[in-house]
Protein backbone atom coordinates (compact mmCIF):
# COMPACT_ATOMS: atom_id res chain seq x y z
CA UNK A 1 0.00 0.00 0.00
CA UNK A 2 2.80 2.39 0.84
CA UNK A 3 4.43 1.68 -2.53
CA UNK A 4 1.16 2.35 -4.41
CA UNK A 5 0.62 5.57 -2.48
CA UNK A 6 4.17 6.67 -3.30
CA UNK A 7 3.60 6.10 -7.02
CA UNK A 8 0.36 8.09 -6.92
CA UNK A 9 2.14 10.93 -5.11
CA UNK A 10 4.91 10.95 -7.73
CA UNK A 11 2.37 11.01 -10.58
CA UNK A 12 0.48 13.90 -9.00
CA UNK A 13 3.74 15.80 -8.51
CA UNK A 14 4.80 15.23 -12.13
CA UNK A 15 1.38 16.35 -13.38
CA UNK A 16 1.58 19.53 -11.30
CA UNK A 17 5.06 20.25 -12.64
CA UNK A 18 3.86 19.79 -16.25
CA UNK A 19 0.89 22.08 -15.61
CA UNK A 20 3.19 24.75 -14.19
CA UNK A 21 5.54 24.43 -17.17
CA UNK A 22 2.65 24.71 -19.66
CA UNK A 23 1.32 27.76 -17.84
CA UNK A 24 4.73 29.44 -18.05
CA UNK A 25 4.96 28.64 -21.75
CA UNK A 26 1.54 30.18 -22.37
CA UNK A 27 2.45 33.30 -20.40
CA UNK A 28 5.69 33.83 -22.34
CA UNK A 29 4.16 32.98 -25.73
CA UNK A 30 6.75 30.31 -26.49
CA UNK A 31 6.19 27.70 -29.17
CA UNK A 32 5.90 23.96 -28.81
CA UNK A 33 6.04 21.19 -31.38
CA UNK A 34 2.99 18.98 -31.55
CA UNK A 35 2.53 16.34 -34.20
CA UNK A 36 5.40 17.70 -36.31
CA UNK A 37 3.86 21.20 -36.65
CA UNK A 38 5.02 24.31 -34.80
CA UNK A 39 2.20 25.88 -32.81
CA UNK A 40 2.19 28.68 -30.29
CA UNK A 41 0.92 28.38 -26.77
CA UNK A 42 -2.51 29.40 -28.07
CA UNK A 43 -2.46 26.62 -30.66
CA UNK A 44 -2.14 28.90 -33.74
CA UNK A 45 -0.16 27.51 -36.65
CA UNK A 46 2.24 29.89 -38.41
CA UNK A 47 0.82 31.66 -41.43
CA UNK A 48 2.25 30.29 -44.66
CA UNK A 49 2.63 33.81 -46.04
CA UNK A 50 4.71 35.16 -43.15
CA UNK A 51 7.93 34.40 -45.03
CA UNK A 52 6.89 36.84 -47.77
CA UNK A 53 6.07 39.80 -45.51
CA UNK A 54 9.34 41.52 -46.34
CA UNK A 55 8.73 41.04 -50.05
CA UNK A 56 5.31 42.68 -49.79
CA UNK A 57 6.79 45.49 -47.68
CA UNK A 58 9.19 46.35 -50.50
CA UNK A 59 6.24 47.44 -52.61
CA UNK A 60 5.71 50.33 -50.20
CA UNK A 61 7.98 53.32 -50.87
CA UNK A 62 10.32 54.40 -48.11
CA UNK A 63 11.81 57.86 -47.74
CA UNK A 64 14.64 59.21 -45.63
CA UNK A 65 15.18 62.74 -44.39
CA UNK A 66 18.35 64.43 -43.25
CA UNK A 67 19.41 63.58 -39.73
CA UNK A 68 17.91 66.04 -37.20
CA UNK A 69 21.23 65.93 -35.34
CA UNK A 70 22.81 67.76 -38.27
CA UNK A 71 20.33 70.59 -37.88
CA UNK A 72 20.91 70.75 -34.14
CA UNK A 73 24.65 70.94 -34.78
CA UNK A 74 24.16 73.78 -37.24
CA UNK A 75 22.04 75.70 -34.72
CA UNK A 76 24.75 75.18 -32.10
CA UNK A 77 27.37 76.59 -34.45
CA UNK A 78 25.08 79.54 -35.16
CA UNK A 79 24.86 80.30 -31.45
CA UNK A 80 28.66 80.40 -31.28
CA UNK A 81 28.78 83.09 -33.98
CA UNK A 82 26.04 85.02 -32.20
CA UNK A 83 28.02 84.83 -28.98
CA UNK A 84 31.06 86.27 -30.74
CA UNK A 85 28.94 89.15 -32.02
CA UNK A 86 27.63 89.85 -28.51
CA UNK A 87 31.14 89.78 -27.02
CA UNK A 88 32.42 92.11 -29.73
CA UNK A 89 29.55 94.52 -29.06
CA UNK A 90 30.32 94.57 -25.33
CA UNK A 91 34.02 95.20 -25.99
CA UNK A 92 33.22 97.94 -28.50
CA UNK A 93 31.07 99.76 -25.97
CA UNK A 94 33.70 99.36 -23.24
CA UNK A 95 36.66 100.49 -25.36
CA UNK A 96 35.95 103.80 -27.13
CA UNK A 97 38.80 103.33 -29.60
CA UNK A 98 36.99 100.29 -31.04
CA UNK A 99 33.80 102.22 -31.66
CA UNK A 100 34.45 102.50 -35.38
CA UNK A 101 32.54 101.56 -38.51
CA UNK A 102 34.78 98.57 -39.28
CA UNK A 103 33.98 96.91 -35.94
CA UNK A 104 30.27 97.53 -36.42
CA UNK A 105 30.47 95.98 -39.87
CA UNK A 106 32.19 92.93 -38.37
CA UNK A 107 29.38 92.61 -35.83
CA UNK A 108 26.74 92.65 -38.57
CA UNK A 109 28.78 90.08 -40.49
CA UNK A 110 28.78 87.75 -37.47
CA UNK A 111 25.04 88.24 -37.03
CA UNK A 112 24.49 87.42 -40.71
CA UNK A 113 26.44 84.17 -40.31
CA UNK A 114 24.30 83.35 -37.28
CA UNK A 115 21.10 83.94 -39.26
CA UNK A 116 22.23 81.74 -42.16
CA UNK A 117 23.36 78.85 -39.97
CA UNK A 118 20.32 79.03 -37.69
CA UNK A 119 17.94 79.10 -40.66
CA UNK A 120 19.73 76.20 -42.31
CA UNK A 121 19.68 74.17 -39.11
CA UNK A 122 15.99 74.84 -38.54
CA UNK A 123 15.24 73.79 -42.13
CA UNK A 124 17.06 70.48 -41.54
CA UNK A 125 15.29 69.82 -38.23
CA UNK A 126 11.77 70.78 -39.28
CA UNK A 127 11.95 70.19 -43.03
CA UNK A 128 9.62 67.51 -44.40
CA UNK A 129 11.20 67.01 -47.80
CA UNK A 130 12.80 63.56 -48.14
CA UNK A 131 16.31 63.43 -49.55
CA UNK A 132 16.16 59.78 -50.61
CA UNK A 133 13.11 57.83 -51.82
CA UNK A 134 13.08 54.09 -52.59
CA UNK A 135 10.14 52.24 -54.12
CA UNK A 136 9.62 49.07 -56.15
CA UNK A 137 10.33 50.88 -59.43
CA UNK A 138 13.47 52.88 -58.67
CA UNK A 139 15.08 55.54 -56.51
CA UNK A 140 15.23 59.32 -56.16
CA UNK A 141 18.48 60.64 -54.70
CA UNK A 142 18.97 64.23 -53.50
CA UNK A 143 21.62 63.62 -50.85
CA UNK A 144 24.45 65.47 -52.62
CA UNK A 145 25.17 68.15 -55.21
CA UNK A 146 27.63 66.22 -57.36
CA UNK A 147 27.07 66.94 -61.04
CA UNK A 148 27.91 63.43 -62.21
CA UNK A 149 25.68 61.74 -59.62
CA UNK A 150 22.45 60.37 -61.12
CA UNK A 151 19.39 61.78 -59.37
CA UNK A 152 16.86 59.10 -60.35
CA UNK A 153 16.84 55.75 -62.13
CA UNK A 154 14.93 52.47 -62.31
CA UNK A 155 16.19 49.42 -60.45
CA UNK A 156 16.42 47.47 -63.70
CA UNK A 157 19.10 49.96 -64.81
CA UNK A 158 21.18 49.46 -61.64
CA UNK A 159 23.78 46.70 -61.78
CA UNK A 160 25.27 46.82 -58.28
CA UNK A 161 25.50 48.71 -55.00
CA UNK A 162 28.66 49.02 -52.95
CA UNK A 163 30.13 50.99 -50.09
CA UNK A 164 32.88 53.55 -50.49
CA UNK A 165 34.88 55.08 -47.66
CA UNK A 166 35.66 58.77 -48.11
CA UNK A 167 37.33 61.42 -45.97
CA UNK A 168 33.90 62.60 -44.78
CA UNK A 169 32.42 59.16 -44.14
CA UNK A 170 30.89 56.14 -45.84
CA UNK A 171 28.76 56.57 -48.96
CA UNK A 172 26.73 54.07 -50.97
CA UNK A 173 27.39 53.99 -54.71
CA UNK A 174 24.76 52.66 -57.10
CA UNK A 175 26.43 51.41 -60.27
CA UNK A 176 24.28 51.81 -63.38
CA UNK A 177 24.56 49.50 -66.37
CA UNK A 178 25.63 52.37 -68.66
CA UNK A 179 28.63 53.24 -66.46
CA UNK A 180 27.08 56.14 -64.56
CA UNK A 181 26.86 56.30 -60.78
CA UNK A 182 24.54 57.62 -58.12
CA UNK A 183 26.27 58.54 -54.86
CA UNK A 184 24.14 58.36 -51.71
CA UNK A 185 25.66 60.37 -48.87
CA UNK A 186 24.38 57.98 -46.23
CA UNK A 187 26.02 59.78 -43.28
CA UNK A 188 23.56 62.65 -43.75
CA UNK A 189 20.45 60.46 -43.60
CA UNK A 190 18.46 59.43 -40.55
CA UNK A 191 19.12 55.71 -41.10
CA UNK A 192 21.96 53.30 -40.38
CA UNK A 193 24.17 52.39 -43.34
CA UNK A 194 23.61 48.58 -43.07
CA UNK A 195 19.83 49.03 -42.95
CA UNK A 196 19.86 51.35 -45.96
CA UNK A 197 22.12 49.00 -47.92
CA UNK A 198 19.79 46.09 -47.14
CA UNK A 199 16.77 48.07 -48.34
CA UNK A 200 18.52 48.85 -51.62
CA UNK A 201 19.75 45.31 -52.20
CA UNK A 202 16.32 43.80 -51.58
CA UNK A 203 14.71 46.07 -54.16
CA UNK A 204 17.57 45.55 -56.58
CA UNK A 205 17.32 41.76 -56.30
CA UNK A 206 13.55 41.87 -56.74
CA UNK A 207 13.88 44.02 -59.87
CA UNK A 208 16.35 41.54 -61.39
CA UNK A 209 14.19 38.54 -60.57
CA UNK A 210 15.96 37.22 -57.49
CA UNK A 211 13.28 36.15 -55.02
CA UNK A 212 13.72 35.04 -51.39
CA UNK A 213 13.08 31.37 -50.72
Amino acid sequence: MSTSAGWRTALVRDRLLRDMRDRLLRDKGWCETRGGADVTARGRQPDATEGHDRLRAMADPVSYRLRPALGARMIGMACVWLGLAVVLEVVRRAVPVLDVLAVQFLEWFLVAIFAVLAGWGAWIVFGRRPRLVLDDEGFLNHTNRLRDSVRAAAWRDVSDVRRRDTLTGTVLVLELADGRQSVITSRLLDVAVPELEEQIRERLNAAHGYRPL
